[in-house]
């Protein structure tokens, strides 16, 4: 998993929102676009996940 977030791997938004705190402190970037451009920012807020999303704006997402 560290190498993946070494090399650039956006963070993936899904139902687990567990994983999202370790990566971020891990050093994952967490604006960066996905292949389609959108953001996990964008990902979160479109899901409706109000938590995820805040943690992501708090980390500068």
């Amino acid at each position: 998993m560290s190498a993946a977030i070494r090399a650039g791997a956006p963070l993936e938004v899904t139902d687990d929102h567990r994983r999202t705190p370790l990566l971020l402190a891990a050093g994952a970037t967490p604006g960066l676009p996905d292949g389609e451009g959108r953001t996990p920012l964008e990902h979160a807020e479109h899901r409706g996940f109000s938590s995820l999303a805040a943690l992501l704006r708090e980390a500068g997402g």
